[in-house]
């Protein structure tokens, strides 16, 4: 039987942010924020899977790293400002809100979806923002979908640190020492290297404050995981 990827968060909201929230097509232009990120590397590698065109933002460390994941156009956010060197988008995926989010509102063209998933987000009072603000949800099928896009290599995961169960206490504290900076949270690697599912769903009882948590804004999503982690081991 077809099981879901380990990497069920990241996964998700890349998918339902493109896919079912932006309404991604071949053809357009898309900016993901954060392109070396968590969510950022899949939502890259899946824009161009739809056909569309990429501009991501990242460090200066990993232009090249984003460039291969298939962004045709880089920008080191520290060096230059986003606004200045694109327009005309037609979606933009923001996972880092605040500042970065606001402006970019100036980039897309008339008409154009900009999807956040940014935890500040989630408390707005600005309409758009309020519009634009989402929580991925569980979604049995389209993991199942995504896991065959990863067989196929036409998704590929980039895991940032892995650590034994025993050591998920730095994942949590942030204190992790050698991490890449880039790819998936050190929490959601922890199945990839051989932990059973029952081991990870432990380990999220001590990771609910980590990255990737943050960018949701709610354990909902958490107690519904757990529920569909669950089914997922019986299967």
């Amino acid at each position: 039987m077809s099981r879901p990827p380990p990497f069920r968060l990241e996964l998700l909201t890349a998918w339902q942010g493109l896919v079912d929230r932006a309404g991604l097509q071949a053809g357009e232009h898309v900016l993901v924020h954060r392109g070396a990120g968590a969510v950022g590397i899949f939502a890259i590698q899946l824009a161009r899977f739809c056909g569309a065109r990429v501009t991501a933002t990242a460090s200066g460390q990993n232009l090249g790293f984003v460039t291969g994941l298939g962004a045709e156009q880089v920008i080191d956010y520290r060096a230059a400002r986003f606004e200045e060197n694109v327009s005309g988008m037609v979606v933009v995926f923001d996972t880092i809100g605040g500042e970065t989010l606001q402006r970019s509102w100036g980039v897309l063209k008339p008409g154009g979806r900009l999807i956040t998933i940014a935890a500040d987000s989630e408390t707005t009072t600005d309409n758009r923002v309020k519009q634009a603000f989402f929580i991925v949800e569980p979604n049995h099928e389209q993991l199942i979908r995504i896991g065959e896009l990863l067989e196929s290599g036409d998704l590929r995961p980039v895991v940032d640190a892995v650590l034994p169960l025993a050591e998920a206490s730095a994942a949590y504290t942030g204190t992790v020492r050698e991490r890449r900076g880039r790819g998936i949270p050190v929490e959601a690697a922890m199945l990839a290297a051989g932990h059973s599912s029952i081991q990870m769903h432990q380990a999220y009882v001590h990771l609910q404050k980590s990255d990737i948590s943050k960018a949701f804004g709610t354990s909902k999503f958490y107690n519904d995981f757990k529920t569909d982690s669950e089914a997922s081991i019986k299967d």
